[in-house]
């Protein structure tokens, strides 16, 4: 039964919130306020209960005409309020906007004519000498880069009889020796200049050009990889790296160690000095 009750007041009061918030409702009831006033004077005077009574009524209900007067008026001013008013409102709005807008661009267009202090454009005309600076060194870098690979490329592009050539040449000069000093030239060599598919060779002779520069394992996959187009990229990177350690341990031409930034590092053993003395 308690239950029963709790939940019909909670539907009334549910209602009443319902009626109270609607649009209609609640303007009508400050139009009514707004109308009749003096019936809140009247509500809170210093009057007695009877007198304000009698003045309620006299003010209020004295004829249909107030009724009509009492009811009607803010009925009249409530519709007005909910079907003409949003037509100037909107109107206003439409204004405000468009003003506020050129208002904007006024603001835009004197901000663009004004001139620079001498502070500002001190900055920038250290920005644009800073940035210039810039552009150089990337431009030199590149220029350096070009040239790094275009000696790379022209190695990688160099016969093989020309190195065969080159190697006879040594033997030639070594010549002046002993028989045995020939072969200490041909038997180390030239099974391993054999054997040097073109990525180790581009190897060796990029550290040969630029043992500091080339050091890196980053730096000389990175030099390679840019002679290939993108798409193949991924696969000369494991190739770089399959090379890098046929030359460690099958060619026993480098020894790696780890760098200062802990990346891995590279340099000739006794034997690769001695080869590219040779090569």
């Amino acid at each position: 039964m308690v239950e029963e009750a709790s939940e019909f007041f909670k539907e009334i009061r549910l209602a009443v919130t319902e009626r109270l918030t609607s649009p209609l409702v609640g303007t009508y009831w400050i139009s009514w306020l707004i109308w009749n006033f003096k019936f809140v004077l009247i509500i809170f005077s210093g009057e007695s209960i009877g007198t304000k009574f009698q003045l309620i009524h006299d003010e209020f209900f004295w004829a249909p005409v107030g009724y009509a007067r009492t009811y009607g008026g803010p009925l009249l001013m409530t519709a007005a309020f909910i079907f003409i008013y949003p037509y100037p409102a909107e109107y206003v709005y439409k204004f405000r906007l468009q003003f506020q807008r050129r208002l904007t661009q006024v603001k835009q267009k004197i901000e663009d004519e004004t001139l620079l202090s001498v502070e500002d454009g001190r900055k920038l005309r250290l920005e644009i000498r800073e940035k210039e600076q810039n552009f150089v060194a990337r431009l030199a870098e590149a220029d350096q880069q070009i040239d790094d690979l275009r000696r790379v490329n022209e190695s990688l592009k160099a016969p093989i009889s020309g190195e065969e050539r080159s190697l006879d040449k040594d033997i030639r000069s070594a010549e002046i020796g002993s028989v045995g000093a020939v072969s200490d030239v041909i038997e180390p060599f030239s099974e391993t200049i054999a054997n040097l598919n073109p990525i180790e060779t581009a190897i060796v002779r990029l550290i040969k050009l630029d043992p500091k520069k080339y050091s890196h394992e980053e730096s000389i996959i990175r030099t390679i990889q840019n002679q290939y187009p993108r798409g193949e990229r991924v696969r000369i990177r494991g190739e770089v790296q399959d090379a890098l350690t046929a030359l460690r341990y099958d060619h026993q031409l480098l020894r790696s160690g780890a760098a200062l930034d802990g990346e891995r590092s590279y340099s000739f053993t006794e034997r690769g000095v001695e080869f590219m003395e040779n090569y």
